[in-house]
């Protein structure tokens, strides 16, 4: 027989629940129907608190990922919606729209102006965007200036070099609140 309260199966005759030290009642022929459900919903309660208790360890959890992730950056948990839509190298820009007009990847020498062009969408307020150009043969940075969003928005950077460029490989990286979310190259030939 199983305990009314509980659910747990005891002897025959038992007066009081093993499991939880209930009177067990004695279960007359009538209502043996409804003993007999009781155990399945004695069960069907033990899983729905089991169900919560996985989703509460699984937030807890979380929470201390997040945590960790905030101590090894130096208290600071830093998360953005931000992204980076159709970012391209170009020869040249709408100074409008900021969008690019020619789109190029490689530069003769004498180039003197090189534009990367992006859209940032999911943007929060006061997100920084800037672009890191690197010239990968020595490995030399140059950071240009960085952009405040409000708002999505179309943004535009480029690097100057009055007396053309070196030759080889380039990098830009294009950094979101300093973190890095897209990488492009170009070449100078």
């Amino acid at each position: 027989m199983y305990c009314p309260k509980c659910g747990t199966e005891n002897s025959d005759g038992a007066k009081f629940c093993k499991g939880c030290g209930a009177v067990m009642e004695e279960v007359s022929p009538s209502s043996s129907h409804e003993a007999a459900s009781i155990p399945q919903q004695v069960r069907t309660k033990k899983s729905k608190k089991k169900g919560c208790l996985i989703v509460v360890g699984i937030a807890f959890l979380i929470f201390v990922i997040l945590m960790i992730v905030a101590l090894l950056n130096g208290g600071e948990a830093d998360f953005t919606t931000a992204n980076i839509q159709n970012a391209v190298i170009a020869k040249e820009i709408d100074p409008q729209t900021k969008e690019a007009l020619i789109e190029q990847d490689v530069f003769p020498q004498d180039t003197q102006v090189v534009y990367v062009t992006c859209y940032v969408r999911n943007v929060p307020a006061d997100t920084k965007v800037a672009a890191l150009w690197t010239y990968l043969p020595s490995g030399e940075t140059l950071a240009g200036d960085p952009v405040y969003l409000e708002g999505d928005a179309q943004v535009q950077f480029n690097v100057e070099m009055p007396n053309g460029f070196f030759p080889g490989e380039y990098q830009v990286d294009l950094l979101i609140d300093d973190e890095i979310a897209e990488t492009l190259q170009f070449l100078v030939e």
